[in-house]
Formats: C-alpha cells, structure tokens, sequence
C-alpha cells in the first residue's frame, strides 16, 4: 500500500506519523525509574525527521520555523516561581519558550490536555545543537554560556524513611553543543552523599558510552601553572617549545591550532568570547580525556631584538581513572599518551621538516592525520 506524501498543509497528519512512524526511543527519568509518555520527544529526534520526510522542509531553518508555528507542540519549562540561579549562570528557566534544534524536551497537547497545562514530571537539560561561535560577533552573547539546574538523585521521602529532603545536586552546564567543542558539566552538591552522586555519575558514563560518547572527569584547574599558589606542584604541566624562523609570522597560531585538531583535540572553552582564566591561551582536550594542551598566544609582530616565539603547555588528566577510560583504551592509555606527547613534540621541533610540511599541506587541502603527520 502506498503512504502519502506529507505536506505542511496537514500538519495532523505529519505530527500523527511522526509520532506513529519514526525509531521512538522511550525517554526514561533515571531518578525516578519512570518512562515518559509516547507524546514526549527531543525537538533534534522531530526537526530531523521533518527533513526527511516532509518535502517542503529541507532544512533545519524551515522545519525549526514549522515547529515553532505548530501550537500542539510544547516546548516545557520549569513551573513559575522556580528558579535555576547559581552564582553568575543564567538559568534555563528565564529564556524565551522557543524551540530549537537540539536536545530540548518536548510533547505533543493530545485532545484532553492543552499543552499549555502540562508539566514533565522531572527535572531536564535543555540544550541547543548550534555551530561554534567562530561567525557570531564578539559582542553578541556566547552561545555556550552556563545554564542550571536542579537534579534530584534520590526521592523524597517521609520522616519516618529519615529521607525527608531526599538527595539533590546542581547541575551548570553548557547551553549549547557543537561537535567541535567539548561539553562540560559541572555538579554541585550539599543534601547528597558521595556514593548516590558517584552512582549516578557511573550511569551516565555508561550510557555515554553506548551512544558513542566519552564522559570523563576533569580537574577545575587543567593547567597548575606555577604562578598560582594553590596550584600543586606535582601537576605542573609540561612546556614544549615550537620552533621558531619556519612557518611565517601570521600563520604560526593558525597553523598550531590546525596542528592541535590533526592530533585529536577539541576546545575547551568558547574562544571566540574569551576562556574564564586565561583570555590569551587557546585552551584543549584531547578526545581520549587524557591531556590538556594550552597555547599561549604569542605576540602578533616580531623584530630582530625579539624573535617571534610560542610554546605550548601539555598536561596529564590525572583524575581519568581506568573506570572512566574509553573501551579500546582501558589497558594501553599510559603508552598511548606518551605515544602522542612524544609525536606532538617532534612535530613542533620541525624534525624531519614535518611541522613545514603540516604547513602546506593543511593550507591547501583537507587531509587526515596520517596524511599530514
């Protein structure tokens, strides 16, 4: 039998057959251990099946737009008189109830129940798939400023349980995610104990990793640069010198920054806007979560009297136990890491001639590490 064609003119039909039609993956509340409802969804899952199926959308602007104009979609937020505020992040309760393409949670009003009226029956992480902010003004505000909120790890419970509070944490994460940045979480916790927080940060690892994903634990300070005093001294990381009269002036941070991306690692920060520390370092990780790199950004101009110089800081993870370790790395992370640090160096010394060769290479075409390297 022959399924019709969907257009934007039946918008019943389209949203009936997405909810019929499209892999649903059931979304659970691990709290909780409840799942939600076959009307609830992630407004990525719909705007990306519109693409697909829906002829007059081929776009992620044009479905976006279509999603936003159809009222039977609801797009939740936290109920009124909540609010999210932690320190200096902007809670995700106090931003205007739009949808956007990515991780946002959302429902569809059935005929009994007006979408305004609903609520999730649990706390969630509303995030946007976005590009970086390599294009957007520096005025403008940084798409991946922090947003907050609070996760309830355990019940509450009665005065007889002994629960009465249950146990809850803080959550400031990015408000956006982009597949060329890292994404960082940050929990805060005072009702909960160390085993619950532990607990379910071990599941989140573990379904990070089913999707593909790699969730480890970072130290707040990456980089215990000597000249904090609270930094500790058996973390000072290392620094590694680039050679200098090789590659031209105005291209030695470029060329660095596409030498960091062939070996494997991701920003830390929105560099467009500034890192929280240090505005003039080009801060990474590497995707295994193993190292940090830091380049200091060297000064635009050099004379005879002051040749051009960079460097680089390489630091260890220190806290990337064997539990949170990616499966094809688990037994051979300490050699793999010395592998890397011992290439990066003799690329940056120039031996052999391959950072000149980096050079041009990357310049003029697109090719994988080993082309490069």
């Amino acid at each position: 039998m022959m399924v019709p064609s969907l257009t934007v003119a039946n918008p019943e039909q389209v949203l009936n057959r997405f909810l019929d039609k499209c892999p649903y993956i059931p979304l659970q509340s691990t709290a909780q251990n409840i799942t939600l409802p076959n009307n609830y969804f992630l407004s990525i899952d719909l705007i990306n099946w519109l693409m697909e199926n829906v002829s007059q959308l081929t776009t992620r602007e044009k479905a976006t737009e279509y999603v936003n104009g159809e009222p039977r979609i609801n797009s939740f937020r936290s109920p009124p008189g909540e609010s999210d505020e932690v320190d200096s992040c902007r809670s995700l309760d106090t931003e205007k109830r739009s949808i956007r393409y990515g991780f946002q949670l959302c429902s569809l009003a059935s005929d009994n129940m007006e979408s305004d009226q609903q609520t999730p029956p649990v706390r969630y992480m509303k995030v946007d798939y976005v590009n970086s902010c390599e294009n957007c003004s520096i005025k403008d505000e940084c798409r991946f400023a922090p947003g907050a909120f609070d996760l309830e790890l355990s019940p509450r419970g009665t005065i007889d349980e002994g629960n009465v509070l249950g146990e809850w944490c803080r959550v400031v994460h990015d408000r956006a995610f982009s597949e060329d940045k890292a994404f960082e979480m940050t929990i805060k916790w005072f009702l909960a104990s160390g085993v619950t927080v532990g607990e379910a940060i071990r599941g989140w690892v573990e379904k990070a990793d089913k999707f593909h994903f790699n969730l480890f634990p970072v130290p707040e300070d990456a980089f215990a640069m000597p000249n904090d005093v609270h930094s500790n001294p058996l973390r000072c990381p290392l620094r590694i010198e680039v050679a200098i009269g090789i590659l031209p002036v105005d291209q030695l941070t470029a060329t660095l920054v596409k030498l960091l991306a062939a070996f494997g690692f991701v920003p830390m920060y929105c560099h467009r806007h500034g890192t929280p520390n240090q505005p003039r370092s080009y801060q990474v990780v590497h995707e295994c979560g193993g190292m940090f790199v830091s380049l200091e950004t060297p000064p635009s101009t050099a004379t005879d009297a002051q040749p051009q110089t960079a460097h680089v800081f390489w630091s260890w993870n220190h806290m990337l136990s064997h539990r949170y370790r990616t499966t094809a790395l688990k037994d051979i992370m300490e050699d793999f890491q010395d592998y890397m640090l011992r290439e990066f160096r003799d690329v940056c010394k120039n031996v052999d001639g391959r950072l000149l060769k980096f050079y041009e290479k990357s310049f003029l075409n697109r090719v994988g590490l080993n082309g490069l390297l």
